[in-house]
């Protein structure tokens, strides 16, 4: 029996934990190896749920699928992530391609991370104190906003703080989509900033949010 810990998995990728759970937190993962976001390091697709070897010694408490890469939280609050990295979503702090194995964050040791979200091309981190950090693609003057709050249509390639979050306002929940994303606070209140194309952000208008605002 597998017990399902995707947190917005799509494109074909889903992630699981073993049944143990917390117990030994063995993360499998199973679809496509597009851009290398299964993290075997190689091009082989899995039908089936297999450990990941580089994490099979590390217990997972959370995992999160993206587009083209994913994430995951270690028992010990460690963050790791792989697969295409072009748009710096896997906050390593370069500007290589991809990641072909888990890569530890460094940017995040000791944060306190306990929830992930992978968008399109943009990660979202929650801590235990109810702050967010972002990174990844900020936008284009020409394509619009992105999802990472800042104010700005500024690429990171490593993780920064999202202003809006851990103050007054702490995040209990977050979401990355394609080009915008969504968090929940504490008190219920939901929050979304990005690309507004669509209506998508709730505003009952197609206007672009670059930092985060309450809906409602």
């Amino acid at each position: 029996m597998l017990a399902a810990k995707a947190s917005g998995a799509k494109a074909a990728v889903r992630c699981f934990s073993s049944a143990a759970g917390a117990a030994s937190g063995v993360l499998h993962i199973c679809g496509t190896a597009e851009y290398n976001k299964l993290g075997f390091g190689d091009s082989q697709d899995r039908e089936a749920p297999v450990p990941i070897p580089a994490l099979e010694a590390t217990p997972i408490a959370h995992v999160a699928c993206g587009k083209y890469h994913s994430a995951a939280v270690a028992a010990d609050g460690s963050v790791y992530a792989w697969g295409l990295e072009a748009s710096g979503q896997l906050g390593l702090g370069s500007r290589r391609t991809k990641a072909h194995t888990p890569a530890l964050v460094e940017a995040l040791s000791g944060a306190g991370v306990t929830q992930l979200s992978c968008g399109s091309y943009h990660t979202l981190a929650r801590t235990a104190e109810g702050e967010v950090y972002s990174w990844g693609f900020g936008g284009s003057f020409f394509s619009g906003a992105g999802g990472l709050g800042h104010g700005d249509r500024q690429q990171l390639e490593t993780p920064k703080v999202v202003s809006a979050f851990g103050g007054d306002v702490r995040a209990a929940y977050v979401s990355g989509g394609g080009y915008h994303s969504l968090a929940v606070d504490r008190e219920g209140g939901v929050w979304s900033w990005g690309r507004g194309e669509w209506g998508r952000l709730g505003f009952g208008d197609a206007s672009d949010r670059l930092p985060p605002e309450r809906v409602g």
